[in-house]
């Protein structure tokens, strides 16, 4: 038999199901280098659901600061697990996720994961 370990801090944080799915398949996809690049829309169809879905999912898990996204044009983004001390408290993730949701842009940019929302709650 398989056994899955969550770690407590993660399965407790306040993912909704669509970010702990992504969460999940990019932890399974990484390799030996510590990174995952399987690209938005089969990562969509694995996980079951919309392309919009996992785009929101990957823009908060980054806003969070649950993974780091590094750009790679003409290829598929480079995606990586964060340490937990990187991770935004979990007191602030509704207001995190209400701005995720109210972000127009089609495609996650440098511009509108969270970053300067992150910074400003921090604070």
């Amino acid at each position: 038999m398989t056994k899955i370990f969550v770690p407590s801090d993660l399965d407790d944080y306040g993912l909704n199901p669509y970010e702990f799915r992504i969460y999940g398949r990019i932890a399974r996809r990484i390799g030996h280098d510590n990174e995952a690049w399987e690209s938005i829309p089969k990562m969509a169809r694995g996980c079951k659901m919309s392309e919009s879905r996992a785009r929101r999912a990957l823009q908060l898990l980054e806003a969070v600061g649950l993974i780091e996204s590094i750009e790679r044009p003409g290829y598929a983004t480079i995606r990586r697990l964060t340490p937990k001390q990187n991770w935004v408290t979990p007191e602030k993730l509704e207001t995190i996720r209400a701005s995720v949701i109210h972000t127009k842009s089609k495609t996650p940019s440098k511009s509108d994961r969270g970053s300067k929302l992150v910074e400003a709650l921090m604070l």
